[in-house]
């Protein structure tokens, strides 16, 4: 069965350039990673045919020679009666290609069959929480010995780290190939991510959001942050909150944290809360809305919702 080719695998232009090449790789590796797909060999495959084209197309000479001869650049018995299949896969430059086509194609005079292969690549996926800043993950080798990997602050999901080495072993005094380690970041109950920004909903009670004062919030690192709400806060007001969102990768820099709030209509009234309410509606209809009557009334009604009970 014939490749299909490997931009077309990865959804991107032939012209595509490498962030472009990154951004659909993460998507597409995130959406058919076994982990997420359990026995689905289908997803296993095709998470397989993303991983082998996004290695081609992010290296600038592999990109050079898919472009110029298709996948008979990287398979054996390639055309013109000797290996047009230059071996990329190690990593080497034009010198080891110069090796591998004239040891091959010169057989005895440049000693042997050509130059021995480096081990296969080896890939582990790790999930970690959002709210990770520094911590070790674990990723297993075949001879079974355990590594730790450290995963930075800012690592966004679908990122790939390397292991240079620590793949399969080769024979013959080769290199063994590296170890990737995919990883995966879990949903956060309360957070979502964007980037290096970290966005929240919090919900207010009415008389909250109509008097205003201090609310506290929860921020990823742990700690407390307090966020203003002037009086008259609406449902979907934003408030930011510099520096307080994610780590950017290999940077001091943190992003932004933005509070969503949501106004909350109460529920299961005492008859006391109820008759406040109906006063305070005929108040403002009658003196209107920021009359020294109105206000007056609302702390009496602040004070009741606050207390709990009337």
């Amino acid at each position: 069965m014939a490749k299909q080719d490997y931009y077309a695998t990865l959804g991107v232009a032939r012209e595509a350039g490498a962030e472009d090449l990154k951004k659909a790789y993460r998507k597409l590796a995130m959406q058919f990673h076994p982990d997420r797909n359990p026995g689905d060999k289908q997803a296993e495959t095709k998470f397989k045919e993303i991983n082998e084209a996004y290695d081609i197309l992010k290296d600038d000479q592999k990109r050079a020679a898919y472009d110029r001869y298709g996948h008979a650049a990287f398979e054996q018995g390639g055309p013109g009666g000797f290996n047009a299949g230059f071996d990329f896969s190690a990593g080497g430059g034009l010198g080891d290609i110069f090796d591998q086509m004239f040891g091959e194609f010169m057989g005895g005079r440049r000693g042997g069959a050509g130059r021995t292969r480096a081990g296969n690549d080896i890939r582990q996926a790790v999930e970690i929480e959002l709210t990770c800043k520094v911590c070790q993950g674990i990723g297993t080798v075949q001879r079974e010995r355990t590594l730790q990997v450290t995963i930075p602050p800012g690592v966004e999901d679908g990122t790939r780290i390397r292991l240079a080495g620590e793949g399969e072993a080769a024979g013959q005094g080769a290199p063994p190939g590296d170890l990737y380690v995919h990883v995966a970041i879990h949903a956060h109950p309360i957070f979502q991510r964007d980037g290096a920004n970290i966005f929240m909903r919090v919900p207010l009670r009415m008389t909250q959001a109509a008097l205003g004062g201090d609310v506290e919030v929860p921020a990823i690192d742990g700690s407390k942050a307090k966020v203003k709400i002037p009086p008259g806060t609406q449902t979907g007001d934003q408030f930011r909150l510099r520096s307080k969102g994610f780590s950017v990768l290999r940077s001091a820099v943190r992003g932004d944290m933005y509070i969503q709030v949501s106004v909350e209509t109460p529920q299961h009234l005492t008859r006391r809360q109820r008759e406040l309410l109906e006063e305070f509606e005929a108040e403002a209809q009658g003196h209107g809305k920021g009359s020294p009557e109105s206000e007056g009334f609302f702390s009496k009604v602040k004070e009741f919702f606050e207390g709990g009970r009337g």
